[in-house]
């Protein structure tokens, strides 16, 4: 007789406990990948402390021209991280906080742009010297003299330096 046949044919508690066993293997299992799907979904959300956000764009213009690079940031003036966006080629932005064009948290903000070209970066090159494309008053938060304010909804901003 093969094991398998006297192992069913000796006990048959032995038989009973041993698919009860697998029976509350399989459960277990099931249950344990169930926690693990119901948690991780949990977690795919924006965390419960994070601060409500809008959509922000603009444009940024120097002496009546768009600035072609360069970054934008909005400091919140009450509690919040700061928004950011780097300025295209256009002078045009997208702000983020959080995520990918998430925007600006609500409320007031202070405004910083720096734009630098490094050139080609060559040290050769003795033209590649990084030249500021803006004056370097408006990339610090308290000499730049410009704010904005983000509401619930699109917002786009316009920031004419000269």
């Amino acid at each position: 007789m093969s094991d398998l046949a006297s192992f069913i044919c000796t006990d048959p508690m032995t038989v009973l406990n041993y698919f009860s066993v697998r029976a509350a293997t399989a459960h277990c299992f099931t249950a344990s990948v169930s926690a693990a799907l119901m948690l991780a979904s949990v977690g795919c959300g924006p965390p419960a402390n994070e601060f409500p956000t809008a959509p922000a764009k603009g444009i940024v213009t120097y002496d009546g021209a768009p600035v072609p690079m360069g970054t934008v940031m909005l400091t919140p003036e009450g509690n919040g991280p700061p928004a950011t966006g780097n300025i295209a080629e256009d002078g045009t932005f997208v702000l983020k906080t959080y995520g990918e064009d998430d925007g600006a948290v609500l409320g007031d903000h202070g405004v910083t742009i720096t734009a630098l070209d490094i050139g080609d970066g060559s040290p050769e090159d003795i033209n590649s010297a990084p030249k500021e494309l803006v004056p370097p008053k408006y990339g610090n938060a308290n000499t730049s003299g410009l704010s904005a304010t983000i509401v619930e909804g699109e917002n786009m901003l316009e920031f004419h330096l000269e």
